[in-house]
């Protein structure tokens, strides 16, 4: 029998039709896909394939030639919305604050600096988190909400990412998305004017971050504001957005000097606390009792790929694997340098690295490096901030400050704060 001469099939196709007129447009009005036919399109073909299931063939296939496009055309949409997306993405003694560069580029500076995606409809997408998805198989956004299965213990790296792995040549050295939940971004702040990138620093409290005393040495909390849950730093379409904190107080180790950099520590004390989300979670600080793996550690930021005018900042959250060095080993190293032979590395220090083309670098300061537990490897420790180094990338160990060394004077500004002291100590859970 030819369904298409069949009246009642007709009749009933019809009434779907306008069934999905009357219960769904009106809500469409308070989306931004109002204005767009194509996801309109993809959502009526949605709702009546799930309303005509229990109907026959005859009215399932009149519906369906109706609205034949959504079958083959794609739309660019952010991958988290295309239900049957595959989520693998194709891409892309210096004091090492750096200097202050946006935090948002301009658009023509942002193509330079990502891969195109093509998928298999031979559609080009212009984001990095964009595929060309069938319209059959796009699924309305979601809200980002806090979940009480994150935040149970500090530490938590992870390692595949967050919905989605990145596939590219330079892969190596580019963080997943959320791999690294407890980054933080400290911001020179003025209102009405782009926000300036300054430093890293490291979630350890929700109203605390850990960051280098030089990056923000001489400022005040008018002019600092702290962003968590960021990674690519040029888009806000991320599937989990970056949460803002305003800056209630500044605290400088007594004992910081700013020509040698020692007690290289800083702690801001933010005005509201940050929700704890898969993309944003606390870092563990070290103790001595802990044993981790000296050889297995990261340090991860948005710093120059390379020293000096020829650096560029770095758009996606970077990450190095290198291995903590014996300070003593180290200081022998940093004597052959132009520090000299009467060089002395102070107790508030350790060293990193050490291989060519492995090293943190300008603006990287005040970034964590960690190294997991080597009772329980899927825990990480901050051994480390970003402090100094000689170039970038040499064979030179880079230096950091020692968290370890600074563990007593961190647990009593908290107290002070009347804030929990134990949340960054290390909790196993089986």
């Amino acid at each position: 029998m030819n369904i298409s001469t069949n009246p009642r099939s007709t009749i009933i196709a019809k009434r779907f039709f306008m069934l999905f007129d009357v219960l769904l447009t009106p809500h469409l009005k308070s989306y931004t896909i109002q204005s767009d036919k194509n996801m309109q399109l993809a959502l009526k073909f949605l709702f009546l394939t799930a309303v005509i299931k229990c109907h026959t063939k005859e009215v399932q296939e009149i519906v369906i030639n109706a609205i034949g496009p959504a079958k083959t055309a794609c739309e660019c949409v952010f991958f988290f919305h295309c239900e049957n997306e595959k989520k693998v993405i194709n891409n892309l003694v210096n004091i090492r604050s750096g200097t202050l560069t946006n935090i948002r580029n301009s658009p023509s500076q942002r193509q330079q600096s990502q891969s195109h995606f093509l998928r298999a409809s031979n559609t080009v997408c212009d984001n990095i988190l964009k595929v060309c998805c069938e319209l059959s198989n796009l699924k309305l956004p979601q809200k980002n909400r806090a979940s009480s299965q994150f935040g149970r213990s500090c530490g938590v790296r992870n390692f595949d990412g967050i919905s989605f792995k990145i596939m590219s040549q330079n892969k190596k050295n580019e963080a997943e998305f959320g791999e690294f939940p407890w980054m933080a971004i400290v911001l020179l702040y003025a209102p009405g004017e782009l926000d300036l990138y300054v430093c890293g620093g490291t979630l350890i409290h929700r109203r605390v971050v850990l960051t280098a005393a030089h990056c923000i040495y001489g400022k005040n909390e008018a002019e600092i504001k702290i962003r968590v849950g960021d990674w690519d730093t040029q888009s806000i379409d991320e599937i989990f957005t970056h949460q803002d904190r305003s800056i209630e107080a500044i605290i400088i180790h007594e004992s910081y000097d700013s020509k040698s950099l020692e007690n290289d520590f800083a702690l801001l004390i933010l005005s509201n606390p940050v929700n704890i989300m898969e993309n944003v979670d606390i870092i563990c600080l070290p103790e001595a009792r802990y044993d981790f793996d000296v050889t297995g550690c990261f340090v991860s930021g948005w710093g120059k790929n390379k020293f000096g005018t020829g650096g560029r900042y770095q758009y996606i959250l970077k990450k190095v694997e290198l291995s903590v060095i014996n300070p003593r080993a180290c200081e022998q190293i940093l004597r052959r340098t132009i520090l000299g032979t009467n060089f002395e590395l102070d107790r508030s220090f350790v060293c990193a690295g050490g291989v060519k083309g492995e090293d943190s670098c300008e603006g990287d300061g005040g970034s964590p490096l960690i190294c997991p537990l080597k009772v329980d490897p899927k825990r990480y420790v901050q051994v480390g901030i970003v402090s100094w180094g000689i170039g970038c990338g040499s064979d030179v160990p880079g230096v950091y400050a020692n968290v370890l060394h600074a563990r007593p004077w961190i647990d009593k500004q908290l107290l002070l704060h009347n804030f929990d002291n134990t949340v960054y100590q290390h909790r196993r859970y089986t």
